[in-house]
């Protein structure tokens, strides 16, 4: 085999050599933000906390985790935060305790605030819009409103909230519907996968004039913050603004 025959002489044919080109090598560069996309979590449970204040990456637990990676300024590299198993009531300045203890705060992808005894959302949550993973079971939270809030995190795929006393309130009907349909971002809830019957799902009548009364304060909650806003400007730029300006207080404009 591979010979041919010319004339009498035998003669081999040439063997076909395969040429590999060389692949190019990709420089895998770990910074502080590839860093922080896998670090383990930041762990604030179990401390008896009552309010989110600042605080230091020193009072974390490093019991069940070990160390978290810390960057120049002694701020962990993580983008999830845990919480739970505490006595916090209220919300407000988690802003303040996320942005003392993380390297990137804008970066907190996955929050844990279950058995605490909160009872209700505060805007100061919203200001971390990549939340794609929010725990808040065990709580005391008793208004849909503050469920509904939830819509503003758009990032916002897996949500609990079984163990509230929202979850035993009966004129609702159906939470786990109107949770589906009015948060549509959602792709798990409790812990279970949303299927597309639950979606279609019709709510209860009550649970529609709910919405149409929290969609309505909603309305006007949004209006009268454009308007103080525009009242700041105003008193900071009376100039500019004093053709847009029609309130009836002291500004005078």
């Amino acid at each position: 085999m591979g010979e041919k025959k010319v004339g009498d002489v035998a003669t081999k044919s040439p063997r076909r050599v395969r040429t590999c080109k060389k692949k190019s090598i990709v420089d895998f560069h770990v910074n502080e933000t590839t860093k922080s996309d896998a670090g383990r979590p930041a762990d604030y449970s179990f401390q008896r906390c009552k309010e989110l204040r600042e605080t230091g990456p020193e009072f974390a637990n490093t019991s069940r985790l070990g160390k978290v990676e810390r960057d120049a300024n002694n701020k962990y590299l993580t983008k999830a935060l845990w919480l739970n198993n505490n006595y916090i009531k209220h919300i407000n300045n988690i802003d303040l305790m996320v942005n003392s203890v993380m390297a990137f705060p804008e970066r907190l992808a996955y929050l844990d605030l279950s058995n605490n005894n909160i009872v209700g959302i505060d805007d100061d949550l919203f200001k971390f819009p990549n939340i794609s993973v929010l725990y808040l079971h065990f709580n005391k939270l008793k208004n849909l409103g503050d469920i509904l809030k939830l819509r503003q995190l758009k990032k916002l795929h897996n949500l609990t909230i079984f163990g509230n006393p929202i979850c035993e309130d009966r004129s609702l009907g159906n939470l786990r519907a109107i949770i589906c349909q009015l948060i549509p971002q959602l792709k798990k809830l409790d812990h279970n996968g949303i299927t597309k019957l639950e979606r279609e799902t019709p709510i209860s009548p009550y649970a529609v004039k709910f919405l149409e009364s929290w969609s309505k304060d909603r309305r006007k909650e949004d209006a009268s913050k454009r308007g103080m806003d525009h009242h700041r400007q105003a008193m900071d730029h009376p100039k500019m603004c004093r053709p847009l300006c029609n309130c009836s207080c002291s500004c005078n404009i």
